[in-house]
């Protein structure tokens, strides 16, 4: 479990090594966002609040792959618009491998999906 924007996000790993991975992305995901350097995911503002600044700072190349795949995810929504937490994973799912391309850590996100979007208001 690793935290995002303190939302407990269950991601698979399967060795210490990646789990550490997984849970300093996390990290540098949060200080970006919160910076300004790296865009939320399309429901993070409206469900989570809009980002803060956060002490600390993040290279821009650190979370590059990052950029990407959620630039790519957040223009996948603005074409299929899900109007349901179940849809809204759907959508994720359904082009998983692309933004695992350009993020290998992308698991966050989908991870952070499928929390929000499993919980009470889950139909927002």
């Amino acid at each position: 479990v690793v935290q995002y924007r303190g939302v407990p996000c269950t991601v698979t790993v399967r060795h210490v090594a990646e789990e550490i991975s997984v849970k300093l992305a996390a990290y540098l995901k949060f200080i970006a966002v919160m910076n300004g350097v790296l865009q939320p995911v399309w429901f993070e503002t409206p469900i989570l609040g809009p980002p803060t600044a956060a002490a600390g700072s993040v290279d821009k190349d650190l979370v590059a792959g990052a950029v990407i795949a959620r630039m790519l995810c957040n223009r996948e929504e603005e074409q299929v618009k899900p109007s349901t937490g179940e849809l809204s994973k759907a959508m994720v799912k359904s082009k998983r491998a692309l933004f695992l391309q350009a993020d290998e850590t992308f698991c966050i996100e989908e991870a952070l999906t499928e929390a929000l979007a499993s919980g009470p208001g889950a139909s927002r």
